[in-house]
């Protein structure tokens, strides 16, 4: 039994070609396929699901599921096969659908973090695993309930990666965080975002160093290759169109900041990711 109710056993990133099919099988433990991108459909007994990008499947222990992949398009996902001990978390997850549409952004970020952790093997990296595994179980039931309270008080739309918040409740500081999401794929000022806020640039600049320990620049940078990350790592489109996509004016510009944050290039980067492909991580075979 693992120190917090879970054991993972395998974890992978993996890539279907077209037309490629998984047939209607079931096994005894859970499991959580993250849709990067891609399409087809998912079987489970004799249901139907669409895949499609940012949707979340949970795979409870024999329960019959398969999937074919779109003729057209590969299917890129994230994926995680683990063992639930715990009555109470087991209990605490038993509500969650075969397919939850709307799952926090936290999601992919944390199914990620739990396959490098079992890549690179440091100290603490099963533990740290594992805990990451819990709170991927925690945020699945609770993105369940709150897209089922939503829904019921007539919200037709709950964002995958940045879910809408009322700015009213915002402080200055979060607005301009709000804000700087919402664009950071153009171009503009401080002074044009001081406009749209509603406070002068100078106390925009200082309010936003002591909220993020960083300036409105750094952190328009850190978003603009965090974004440039996920689809190096799970799309198709090429470095040209990814340094478009996130706001870059230039490829040439794009590759100088990506490399001095990361420390290589983005094809470097690419080339990176495509060797995890298909890459089994396991665990721990014997649990």
């Amino acid at each position: 039994m693992g120190k917090f109710g879970v054991r993972i056993l395998w974890t992978a990133r993996y890539d279907y070609v077209k037309g490629e099919r998984l047939k209607l099988h079931r096994h005894p433990y859970y499991q959580m396929i993250w849709i990067a991108d891609g399409s087809g459909v998912f079987h489970h007994d004799d249901e139907i699901y669409e895949l499609k990008p940012g949707t979340l499947f949970f795979i409870k222990p024999n329960q019959p599921h398969g999937l074919s992949v779109s003729n057209e398009q590969s299917l890129k996902t994230l994926d995680i096969k683990f063992h639930i001990d715990s009555k109470e978390l087991a209990r605490s997850v038993d509500h969650i659908p075969i397919q939850v549409q709307h799952p926090s952004r936290e999601i992919p970020r944390l199914l990620e973090l739990i396959r490098q952790e079992g890549l690179i093997r440091t100290s603490h990296y099963l533990e740290l695993a594992e805990l990451r595994v819990v709170e991927l179980l925690y945020l699945s039931s609770r993105s369940v309930e709150t897209f089922t309270n939503q829904r019921s008080q007539s919200m037709v739309e709950v964002g995958l990666l940045e879910q809408p918040v009322s700015r009213a409740n915002l402080s200055p500081a979060e607005k301009m965080e709000q804000w700087i999401m919402q664009h950071a794929d153009q171009n503009w000022t401080i002074t044009e975002m001081s406009k749209s806020v509603g406070y002068s640039p100078s106390y925009l600049s200082q309010l936003f160093k002591q909220y993020k320990g960083l300036t409105i620049t750094a952190f328009l940078k850190e978003v603009r290759i965090y974004r440039a990350k996920e689809w190096l790592t799970y799309s198709d489109l090429s470095i040209k169109q990814i340094a478009e996509k996130a706001g870059f004016k230039t490829v040439h510009h794009f590759s100088r900041v990506f490399k001095e944050m990361e420390g290589i290039t983005p094809g470097q980067w690419m080339a990176k990711e495509n060797l995890g492909i298909r890459k089994d991580i396991v665990f721990n075979e014997g649990r």
